[in-house]
């Protein structure tokens, strides 16, 4: 038995729990973040995500695009949700979607200079 097996053998069933919502963060996060970048080519993307019960997804988005430019709000939230939706066995591994800014480079740096 190597190291790493014996001290996943020696975790409980809640450290287990953990490690696994962890890894299906990780794993949710690359393949939201892969579709995404190949839908719409943000100049910044930041996804976070929550794990619920059963290992059910919510997931929090910020994008910059210049994709955006001259859509309102919701073609855009639109356009984002589509390309979440590709990821592969989205309807098992996604529960909610949270579109936190979607902006145009622009809007970005206007929201920047403001701050």
């Amino acid at each position: 038995m190597t190291r790493k097996r014996r001290e996943m053998a020696a975790l409980s069933d809640e450290d287990m729990r953990f490690l696994n919502d962890i890894d299906l963060e990780v794993l949710v996060i690359r393949d939201a973040s892969r579709v995404i970048r190949e839908a719409l080519v943000p100049d910044k993307l930041d996804i976070k995500v929550e794990i619920g019960c059963g290992g059910i997804a919510k997931l929090q988005i910020f994008i910059v695009t210049p994709q955006f430019e001259g859509l309102p709000l919701l073609q855009r939230h639109k356009l984002v949700q589509a390309a979440v939706r590709t990821i592969p066995a989205y309807e098992r591994r996604v529960h909610a979607i949270t579109i936190t800014k979607a902006l145009t480079p622009a809007q970005y740096e206007e929201t920047q200079k403001a701050a």
